[in-house]
């Protein structure tokens, strides 16, 4: 099956409105037959696999050795270790079927930007990127700058079963 790379937040709190989001999006994912990768850590990451941990699907962590206090979280089920973090954000888009982005900083930012010169530069082949929340949407636009048709793989979506459509869709037109 697909794999939907996540990215977002590490830093979020079990009780935050996101993290709960992600494991509701990660249980919709995994009952959907998606298989899911992340980051591996907290926040988005750990919220998305623990909705996916119910189902029998595989929970892909991509850790670094750069990060040496941290620690993958307890839903991940296969890790793929990588030397160092630009390794790491490399790996994670090129298993990546498909995208889905959540708030975030710094991080988040700059595995946005890598997905979307890397697919401008046609260094990577068009696939929906899905931004969840509204965050990115002001930024992406403000560095469009009017080529709009370079970023049409780019959807903001914000309901699970819309974003599960989005994808199932995709899969059945890349058979």
């Amino acid at each position: 099956m697909s794999i939907v790379t996540i990215f977002g937040s590490g830093n979020l709190k079990f009780d935050d409105k996101n993290y709960l989001y992600a494991t509701e999006l990660g249980n919709a994912l995994a009952e959907s037959g998606f298989d899911i990768a992340t980051g591996g850590y907290s926040g988005i990451m750990e919220a998305v696999l623990k909705g996916a941990s119910a189902s029998n699907t595989r929970r892909i962590g991509v850790l670094t050795y750069d990060f040496k206090d941290k620690h993958p979280n307890p839903f991940v089920t296969e890790i793929i270790k990588t030397k160092d973090y630009l390794e790491r954000l490399k790996r994670l888009v090129e298993i990546g079927s498909v995208y889905i982005v959540f708030d975030g900083t710094w991080g988040t930012m700059l595995e946005i930007a890598t997905v979307i010169a890397l697919t401008e530069r046609q260094l990577l082949q068009k696939k929906p990127f899905i931004c969840v929340g509204n965050k990115w949407q002001s930024i992406i636009d403000g560095i469009d700058d009017g080529n709009e048709l370079l970023f049409t793989n780019i959807i903001y979506e914000n309901k699970v079963e819309n974003i599960i459509s989005i994808l199932e869709e995709h899969v059945a037109n890349n058979k």
